[in-house]
C-alpha cells in the first residue's frame, strides 16, 4: 500500500472533520490524481478503507461524534453488512478510542 497516497488522504481529509463537512469521493480522487493520474476509484476506496474515515450520502469524512461513529455502521451495514461494518467502525475506532460508545453495564441479578 502506498503510504504517501495515504498521507496525502489524511492530509486533505484534516479538513473535513464531521458529517458536515463531507467531501465527496469524486472530489477526493481528482486532488489524488495530481500524485498519480492513473489513481482510481477502486484504488481510493482500498486506500481509505483502512483509514479512519467515515462515510455517509454526502460523502467522506473524519468523525467527531460518538453519534457520526454509529451512523457510519448503520449506513456500512446497509451497503455491505455487519461483519465489514464492524471491521470498518474497528478501524475508525483504533484512531479514535474516545468515540466508542459507552459500554452497558449488564445487571448481575
Amino acid at each position: 500500500m502506498n503510504t504517501f497516497l495515504r498521507d496525502q488522504i489524511m492530509r486533505i481529509m484534516h479538513g473535513h472533520k464531521g458529517r458536515a463537512n463531507a467531501m465527496s469521493r469524486k472530489v477526493l480522487l481528482a486532488e489524488l490524481r495530481l500524485y498519480r493520474p492513473s489513481f482510481t476509484d477502486r484504488d481510493c476506496r482500498e486506500l481509505y478503507a483502512g483509514l479512519p474515515i467515515c462515510s455517509c450520502e454526502d460523502g467522506l469524512f473524519l468523525p467527531q461524534t460518538v453519534a457520526e461513529v454509529q451512523e457510519f455502521k448503520a449506513y456500512i451495514t446497509k451497503a455491505w453488512g455487519p461483519i465489514q461494518a464492524h471491521r470498518r467502525v474497528g478501524t475508525v475506532l483504533s484512531f479514535y478510542p474516545q468515540l466508542a460508545p459507552p459500554a452497558e453495564q449488564m445487571g448481575l441479578f
